[in-house]
């Protein structure tokens, strides 16, 4: 059993699983039989359990019977070696999700990868590539595909400017996958990942033709 960002569980969660961990039986929710479980644990977390433990948030005791064997991930930043074969791997990924062609990285867009400081880590890049594959019609990735804007840090961004960054992602997305799909909504939606009421909404909300297509 896989427990991400564990040091945002509830303390109630916490004794629940204390309890798992240490007699290895639970109740489910309205249940009044108590059932055996015999799982092993990983648990993740994006902050140090120590501090969260001295800090009152998690539970010692908690911390001590999932702190059998740690393993410490770097931060993306500190493995850059990392950041090109993880951005090949996410384009084979999006572009099969997608149904789109396979484009190549530039090696200008992989140095421009490399230069961030990835505050999201893993799950930001992944983002970028994403966007990357789902909003060019490349056959190679260039610095100009990659929206890198927070890609040094959130705090570097220019204040306001996200939810307006978001809107026109979304807004592109929407036109590059109708123009993919040469205007079939039913496969515009499937491109995006969305229903097709969504993708309506989402051309209501932008302004595009809503004939029918």
């Amino acid at each position: 059993m896989f427990l991400d960002e564990v040091q945002n569980t509830s303390p109630g969660l916490q004794a629940k699983l204390l309890r798992v961990v240490e007699e290895g039986c639970f109740e489910r929710v309205g249940g009044s039989e108590t059932m055996a479980v015999d799982v092993r644990i990983v648990a993740a977390s994006n902050r140090m359990l120590e501090s969260c433990v001295e800090s009152g948030s998690f539970r010692r005791d908690l911390f001590y019977r999932l702190n059998i064997v740690s393993v410490y991930v770097p931060a993306l930043r500190e493995r850059r070696g990392d950041i090109v074969p993880l951005a090949e791997h996410f384009l084979d990924v999006f572009s099969a999700r997608h149904g789109l062609r396979r484009p190549r990285l530039s090696p200008e867009a992989a140095a421009s990868l490399c230069a961030g400081t990835w505050g999201g880590n893993v799950r930001q890049l992944e983002n970028v590539i994403e966007q990357a594959v789902v909003l060019s019609n490349a056959q190679e990735l260039t610095p100009d595909h990659l929206r890198l804007t927070d890609a040094s840090g959130p705090d570097e961004a220019p204040a306001g400017s996200f939810a307006d960054a978001l809107r026109h992602a979304a807004r592109a997305a929407v036109e590059n996958a109708l123009k993919l799909t040469d205007g079939n909504r039913k496969r515009a939606a499937e491109v995006l990942g969305i229903s097709r009421s969504a993708l309506y909404a989402r051309m209501r909300e932008f302004g595009l033709d809503q004939r029918p297509g």
